[in-house]
């Protein structure tokens, strides 16, 4: 698979920790951030999710961003992404954490 097909598959998910007293502020923020990006970038798709264990009280709750296109996310793309959200959301108690995916091929066209 070709780095161009692969850029157009793929997805970033970013995760990290959360004070549980910042939520409100963090989220704001955050939403706030995405939204921007998506209008300045028509396509993209960011989510945000919360880690669906329950956290004990007073513990860090744990955030994942998702990020997708369906033109791709390019080194340029991924860059930008990482520049506008590197200081977000307020109330961070870790570094964000990124992974990459993309589709397993289809073995029947090799796509």
């Amino acid at each position: 698979m070709t780095s161009d097909v692969r850029e157009k598959l793929l997805e970033l998910y970013v995760y990290y920790g959360v004070d549980p007293s910042q939520v409100d502020p963090a989220r704001t923020a955050l939403l706030a951030a995405q939204a921007a990006l998506c209008r300045d970038w028509p396509g993209l798709q960011a989510r945000l999710l919360q880690r669906a264990d329950a956290a004990r009280p007073g513990q860090p709750l744990t955030w994942m961003e998702i990020y997708r296109h369906p033109d791709g996310l390019s080194h340029d793309r991924l860059a930008a992404l990482r520049e506008g959200l590197a200081a977000l959301p307020p109330g961070r108690l870790s570094d964000r954490h990124e992974e990459r995916f993309m589709p397993f091929p289809n073995p029947a066209t090799g796509a």
